[in-house]
């Protein structure tokens, strides 16, 4: 029974994320993005004096410094109720305002204006403090899954990672360049590329997976590297390409480089070619 009621869970965190993303997932007549834009269409309009659209925490408390938690609760259960319900079984709301109050606020028993502020940003457009809290949701679902190795969509998961740049999500798929599964592996380094963020670490772990066992990783390695333009992988990715059995990863290896140009790349492509021309004519040499 406990098993059927996680699993349950998981299918109405599954439905929330697909319905918040706008994937065509329908909820009576209408698709997720329409109830973005539908509900509380008056609130999210209210403007100050000077006429500027005012946040939610403007709307909901006017110039207070700080609020208890669940006056906060309360007043983002009113302002949203009509999106909750129907994006939300009662569980799964439950699990945003907690993820609300610990991600946001720290787990603290007080809501400030400054950590509110900091977490929505200072943007006038309308729903923002909406859209962030809903992003926030599908990045920790999908970090979720991630981890779950009992998961189904792991694979999906891991690439829908990509879609964020946060610390936590750098982190996470640093980790998963350890996966047990190499294809979890190679995802990863693919998704570490399409977040666009690179530093020290990233570029290490990523010229590490060029020695992995599986060539799908190092072929996902050498794409990734070429993509961020790590420069110092050079040396490295010229080794893969010189040296790897697999003609999928040499292809791989001489895209990267190709990507990342420069001077040393740009060297090493030509000597490579050139020592391969030099070796076809001398193969056709002794066949006379």
């Amino acid at each position: 029974r406990m098993e059927c009621r996680r699993r349950r869970r998981r299918r109405q965190q599954w439905l929330f994320v697909r319905r918040i993303e706008g994937v065509g997932i329908r909820m009576g007549q209408k698709s997720a993005s329409t109830i973005l834009e539908a509900s509380e269409k008056g609130k999210e309009q209210a403007v100050d004096d000077a006429g500027k659209l005012m946040t939610f925490w403007e709307r909901s408390f006017g110039d207070a410094a700080d609020v208890p938690w669940f006056k906060f609760q309360q007043a983002f259960l009113n302002e949203y109720q009509s999106r909750l319900q129907r994006l939300l079984s009662d569980d799964n709301t439950q699990w945003l305002l907690h993820l609300l109050r610990n991600e946001i606020f720290d787990g603290d028993d007080e809501a400030t204006r400054e950590k509110f502020m900091a977490f929505r940003g200072k943007s006038r457009e309308k729903h923002v403090f909406w859209k962030r809290a809903s992003q926030m949701a599908i990045e920790k679902y999908n970090m979720h899954q991630v981890f779950d190795m009992d998961s189904s969509v792991r694979l999906t998961a891991v690439e829908n990672l990509s879609k964020f740049s946060s610390p936590a999500v750098i982190d996470a798929l640093l980790k998963l360049l350890d996966d047990v599964d190499p294809n979890i592996r190679a995802v990863a380094a693919i998704s570490l590329a399409r977040t666009e963020v690179t530093n020290a670490k990233i570029s290490e772990k990523l010229i590490r997976s060029l020695k992995d066992p599986d060539r799908l990783v190092r072929e996902s390695g050498c794409l990734a590297l070429g993509h961020l333009k790590v420069e110092k992988a050079v040396s490295h990715i010229v080794a893969l390409w010189r040296n790897d059995a697999i003609s999928h990863v040499r292809g791989a290896a001489e895209v990267a480089l190709t990507n990342i140009g420069g001077a040393e790349a740009e060297k090493a492509i030509h000597m490579t070619k050139v020592l391969s021309d030099e070796m076809k004519v001398l193969g056709k040499a002794r066949t006379f």
